[in-house]
């Protein structure tokens, strides 16, 4: 999906999503495939999305929520995430960002005691 000046909004797809938009905000829901949002002055929202999640953009990632591995790059917004399966990396030069839950997965077995 490409825009320049208008906002995108999709609930509800069976693959993976693309979508660049420049001056407007991006919302996505339920994706069952994988998440790559380019945006450069619009708020990001994105919720349940099975696959790995790339999002660049300049302004703010309002909330991520429930989502695959989690690659995150913004310049002057702040960034709020929850429930992240996997690894998440955030790169946010200007802003906050708050983390609620992350469920990475275990790099070695836990030992039950005898």
């Amino acid at each position: 999906m490409n825009n320049s000046f208008g906002s995108i909004e999709l609930d509800g797809s069976a693959g993976n999503v693309s979508v660049n938009d420049n001056n407007g905000s991006v919302r996505t829901e339920n994706v069952k495939g994988t998440l790559d949002v380019r945006n450069r002055f619009g708020n990001v929202t994105a919720r349940s999305i099975q696959g790995a999640v790339t999002i660049t953009g300049r302004q703010r990632l309002r909330d991520l929520v429930n989502a695959g591995p989690t690659n995150i790059t913004t310049s002057f917004g702040n960034v709020q995430v929850g429930t992240i399966r996997g690894e998440l990396i955030i790169r946010d030069n200007n802003g906050m960002w708050t983390l609620r839950a992350w469920l990475a997965p275990l790099k070695s077995p836990i030992a039950s005691g005898v």
